[in-house]
């Protein structure tokens, strides 16, 4: 089987190295052809935005990959023409099966087997998304909902015919892609950086979305298209509160409904992280919910102040596999509006053993 590598990697100077170095190392054990795109998107021409890439771009030139595109001054090119040129090259190699990356995401080489050997025991869907910890404002800090689809089979439906926007593609039957899967984060959570406060990536990404991001109907409103704001004051990465507690019901133009300012995860150094169960505190019903649960175990929850260590409460429950659960640590305590509770800490003991500690920060 032959394996094509898109990778879109502009102004990725800190991460490009790193990015590549797995892929290149299993080029030849896993016959990748490797195709990228290093150019600034049109779109940031036209909000003036100056253009940053001479380090990438020769950083990418010194890696000999397969195939590479650029362009520059006035003659660039929007996000999926970009791809595009980089499809067309993998789709004379014959590939079998496309990954497509971006430049500010880590694999390692035990993540891609791992994902490989997921994609060729599932073959019968068409595409599959990959898990990534999206690191957000702080490099120890990372959202969980970042699952996009990435792997897609390249000779089904006529094969696939050219991206539209973003990481959508159209086949040449005109299928759309719906038999996908997603790839479980045992199998690969992939670091991914590209929301960082000391990123200086991060300002003019912002300005991109709100440019781009207008909605099916081609006027959504401009607070409405981007996650994040720049504060220009403090110099800092912020979430957009508008855009993350906006109410469907004011706006029906989208069908959007979106969820609450996200609670950001923190994984304990040298404490173990399980992929078991899932846990996210609900601003909202001031409570943690657990989700995601793999196995049927009992265990003790043990949930603290994660500013002091100071003890909040214990909790035993007895576990199913494909049921949700809830705790509410203190039924007086209102932890999104107490600033007390920058953070909680959460600690997981099954059989006295230690099997999973994380951080739950609402106020990042």
């Amino acid at each position: 089987m032959k394996i094509g590598i898109l990778l879109t990697c502009y102004n990725c100077d800190e991460y490009v190295d790193s990015c590549l170095e797995p892929w290149l190392k299993l080029r030849d054990e896993m016959n990748f052809v490797i195709a990228a795109s290093s150019s600034m998107f049109r779109e940031y021409r036209t909000l003036g935005i100056e253009e940053h890439n001479e380090v990438t771009l020769d950083k990418l030139t010194r890696k000999k990959l397969d195939f590479l595109v650029t362009a520059n001054g006035n003659n660039l090119l929007n996000e999926e023409s970009n791809r595009n040129f980089c499809l067309d090259f993998l789709k004379k190699q014959n590939c079998d099966l496309i990954i497509v990356i971006d430049g500010d995401e880590i694999f390692t080489e035990d993540q891609i087997r791992r994902i490989l050997e997921f994609v060729n025991s599932n073959p019968e869907h068409d595409g599959y998304a990959i898990n990534f910890r999206n690191y957000t404002l702080k490099r120890n800090l990372f959202t969980y909902e970042f699952c996009h689809d990435r792997i897609f089979w390249m000779n089904r439906h006529g094969g696939i015919d050219r991206f539209h926007f973003d990481n959508q593609f159209f086949y040449a039957d005109g299928t759309v892609l719906e038999n996908k899967c997603k790839i479980p984060r045992a199998v690969a959570y992939v670091d991914h950086y590209s929301w960082l406060s000391s990123d200086p990536r991060s300002k003019d990404k912002v300005k991109y979305q709100n440019f781009r991001y207008c909605g099916p109907s081609g006027d959504f409103p401009m607070n409405l298209r981007c996650a994040f704001l720049w504060n220009d004051e403090t110099n800092e990465l912020n979430f957009n509160r508008d855009y993350w507690e906006w109410d469907a019901s004011t706006d029906v133009r989208s069908g959007r409904q979106l969820p609450q300012v996200p609670v950001l995860h923190e994984m304990i150094e040298q404490a173990p992280f399980s992929f078991d169960l899932r846990l996210e505190f609900s601003r909202k019903e001031n409570r943690i919910n657990i989700s995601e649960i793999s196995r049927d175990f009992s265990c003790r929850f043990k949930i603290m102040n994660g500013s002091n260590g100071d003890l909040i409460c214990f909790h035993d429950m007895h576990l199913a596999a494909g049921y949700n659960y809830w705790i509410n640590p203190n039924p007086n305590i209102n932890f999104n509006e107490d600033a007390n509770y920058s953070s909680i800490l959460v600690e997981i003991y099954d059989n006295g053993n230690m099997i999973h500690s994380e951080k739950l920060h609402l106020i990042p």
